[in-house]
């Protein structure tokens, strides 16, 4: 799993809770601390969860990330939070990781309703990869230009759901094209009011 810390994010704390082991599920892989950051991991794996805290300095903040490798065999429950320089909470959230759910590949499932009017749902499904990606999911008419920008940025992988809401655009056929680790898929929308 890796989980990407952008440029805006300057702490944050996961919270990684399991079945109670011998031995913990995970490893925080390739994080040390040095100037300007600091990295700091606990395991309980007999009381059955692991902590990762991060700080760094808001000077020239870039992109990170924050590689964890887990056994697939336990299911994991996330809590997490994350920080700006300002102090204000980010992003605060929760997730559950059942290793036998994920999906292996990228897939865009068709759109539901579609022909729609005006909002249709999108759900897609990003892997797990070895390398960090953005997702971007965007639609374009029927003359190849995007018309709208409806994800672009980081995502865990799992499944997702989106909805577009296209009451701005005139009736006629679409395209939402899913672009993640150089890899894409596409399908037609058709929009009829």
């Amino acid at each position: 799993m890796i989980i990407v810390i952008e440029e805006s994010i300057s702490a944050g704390q996961f919270q990684f809770k399991y079945a109670n082991l011998e031995e913990p599920p995970l490893t925080f892989e390739n994080k040390k601390s040095n100037e300007g950051s600091l990295f700091l991991d606990s395991h309980s794996s007999k009381k059955g969860f692991s902590i990762m805290e991060f700080a760094r300095e808001n000077i020239d903040l870039k992109t990170d990330t924050i590689k964890i490798l887990y056994d697939k065999k336990n299911k994991i429950n996330l809590f997490y939070e994350l920080a700006s320089s300002e102090k204000t909470t980010i992003q605060r959230g929760s997730l559950e990781f059942d290793p036998t759910l994920l999906p292996d590949k990228l897939f865009l499932s068709p759109a539901f309703p579609n022909p729609f009017n005006p909002v249709t749902t999108l759900r897609f499904d990003i892997p797990e990869t070895i390398n960090s990606s953005f997702v971007f999911l965007n639609i374009y008419d029927i003359k190849g230009r995007m018309v709208e920008k409806l994800v672009e940025g980081s995502m865990l992988p799992g499944s997702h759901y989106v909805k577009w809401d296209a009451k701005q655009f005139s009736s006629g056929v679409y395209f939402v094209k899913l672009t993640y680790d150089n890899h894409s898929r596409s399908q037609k929308l058709i929009l009829l009011k």
